[in-house]
């Protein structure tokens, strides 16, 4: 695949709908998916879980659903996001959602890699495994990790996860570093149509500095190479960005990816 640095910001905005949608065939969820609208309700206390995904609407359907949507996600009471994309319908979406009082997303960074030229000199720490997660009692310690490192809630994040199950075919992978069998660290994988997306990048404190991180990247892109791909994005947390300039992804500047509905 080749891919300009100028399209990372693109591909990372896809793949990350792509797991929200994914996400919202899970029990507890709700969503609809059709060829107009797709939007999403995870339940997850975070604006990118929830929303819509991607629009395709003639400016008299959005006479009425923008408003009606907008009005419902304000009733459920969860930070959300009407995305943006390059294909959008009808044109002035953005003039109607700041009509309702919906704010622009603010710029961030995003990270993409070729894959076949990532670094892939993995730290040698004594008793280090990194290991995709295939039980409940693997997703027990995986959450432990992740919600003691982002002060996120358990739940629903962990009912979503569980009840799309384990299968080795499905898209979304997550994977729990060890160091002697101790959980230290996690990571979060998503298989797009087009890239390899990593999220939920977590090492605890006591475990840091010891390229863990190096690992908990380096391990599920080698996955996806297996599966076929050549292409990795991020959005990452500001601590991993020198790490991973180190391992060959280059940074981009990450475009507002639609409106706040609040």
């Amino acid at each position: 695949m080749t891919t300009t640095i100028t399209r990372w910001s693109e591909l990372a905005a896809e793949n990350e709908a792509e797991m929200v949608a994914y996400l919202g065939t899970a029990s507890g969820a709700t969503s609809q998916r059709a060829t107009d609208l797709t939007w999403v309700v995870t339940g997850v206390d975070h604006e990118t879980y929830n929303g819509v995904l991607w629009t395709r609407l003639s400016p008299a359907a959005a006479d009425i659903q923008v408003p009606f949507l907008v009005e419902q996600f304000r009733f459920q009471a969860l930070p959300a996001i009407w995305r943006i994309d390059a294909a959008t319908e009808p044109a002035d979406l953005g003039a109607r959602l700041e009509a309702l009082g919906c704010q622009p997303v603010p710029e961030g960074l995003c990270m993409g890699a070729h894959l076949p030229g990532l670094a892939r000199e993995m730290s040698r720490f004594p008793g280090l495994t990194v290991d995709r997660v295939t039980t409940p009692d693997e997703l027990d310690a995986w959450l432990d990790i992740w919600t003691t490192t982002s002060g996120d809630a358990r739940f629903p994040r962990g009912h979503l996860y569980a009840s799309l199950g384990f299968a080795a075919r499905h898209p979304l992978h997550h994977y729990l570093a060890r160091i002697d069998g101790e959980p230290a660290g996690v990571a979060e994988m998503f298989l797009g149509q087009r890239a390899a997306g990593l999220y939920s990048l977590a090492v605890a404190p006591q475990f840091r500095g010891r390229g863990i991180g190096t690992a908990l990247v380096l391990t599920p892109l080698l996955v996806a190479r297996t599966h076929g791909y050549d292409t990795g994005v991020v959005r990452p947390p500001p601590e991993s960005r020198i790490m991973l300039e180190h391992l060959g992804f280059e940074a981009a500047t990450q475009p507002s990816l639609g409106y706040r509905i609040g």
